[in-house]
């Protein structure tokens, strides 16, 4: 699939230019679009999955952070060589130089960013809540130990308060989601210092019991770019609890949909209606996700 990058820069010359090289070379695998004003980019962004935006200094102005689509990365064309490509989070590009090696350095760098992206495994149960919440706990044990984890527990009424001694300490689901949404730059912030369990940095679970309904599928999107991109986690484990239609989103997003159910024919029966209900969705993209974890209700997961 080719990756589309955008233009947007005050020399309208120069953007023209550029787009025409980008889109006549057929052997970097990029499709270029150049948009003049800021209504334009996001309508496009809107409709459409932008790589990259590739930005004049001037009308980089133009634009908040939180204007973009999170996993949108913003190169700034600047005048002067800049002293490194990444500086105060944002990448920065000589602009009078060969558009091939322009080109060069942006794929480079996502590239590397696409091949270290971290896992995303979903947990649930369509049964019972305490199973899910009991394997999420082996689970995070497991990936801990084999490179950074992050946690995010969607379930408030199983324990994840603050931390687990209870004081003020790490922040929440809810005030990640606000702030996606509203300043990138604090949703940043909010990654240093998580508290942790069972050897994983967690996010504490969503307050004043958020719904998942209350949010759409790009915001949910967002979340999974966010926190795969700001941590640096090798692993992100999403605690859904008992099956709830708004994380299909992160579902589709997983490497793998962990499906909890006991060997009662109370668990057949709701797993099967799990697998009716998908299916009737035509989630077939979550279905090749699932991985089923059958636990006895004697022993405990």
């Amino acid at each position: 699939m080719e990756k589309i990058i955008g233009i947007f820069d005050e020399q309208a010359v120069y953007a023209e230019r550029f787009k025409r090289y980008i889109n006549e070379r057929k052997d970097i695998g990029c499709f270029a679009v150049t948009f003049q004003k800021e209504e334009e980019l996001l309508d496009y962004c809107a409709r459409k999955k932008l790589s990259c935006l590739v930005a004049g200094e001037e009308a980089a102005k133009q634009l908040k952070d939180q204007s973009l689509p999170c996993g949108v990365r913003m190169w700034i064309l600047t005048g002067r060589e800049p002293a490194a490509v990444e500086a105060e989070g944002r990448h920065f590009l000589f602009r009078y130089q060969k558009a091939g090696e322009i080109i060069r350095q942006i794929l480079l760098v996502e590239m590397a960013r696409e091949e270290y992206m971290s896992e995303l495994f979903t947990v649930l149960s369509v049964e019972s809540c305490r199973l899910a919440a009991e394997y999420a706990d082996r689970l995070l044990q497991e990936l801990a130990e084999k490179g950074k984890t992050l946690f995010l527990p969607w379930d408030p009424f199983y324990g994840y308060g603050r931390t687990d001694s209870g004081d003020g300490a790490g922040a929440s689901l809810s005030e990640l989601l606000y702030l996606v949404r509203k300043d990138r730059e604090q949703a940043r912030r909010l990654f240093d210092g998580l508290p942790k369990r069972n050897g994983a940095e967690y996010f504490c679970g969503p307050e004043y019991c958020t719904d998942l309904w209350q949010y759409s599928a790009e915001e949910m999107r967002q979340l999974v770019l966010c926190c795969r991109e700001y941590g640096g986690y090798k692993h992100v484990v999403f605690l859904c609890g008992a099956f709830h239609e708004g994380a299909v989103s992160i579902m589709n997003q997983s490497c793998q949909v962990c499906l909890v159910t006991s060997e009662t024919p109370e668990g057949k029966q709701r797993k099967q209606e799990f697998y009716r209900q998908m299916k009737y969705a035509g989630e077939q993209g979550v279905l090749s996700r699932v991985v089923e974890i059958t636990v006895s209700t004697e022993q405990g997961v």
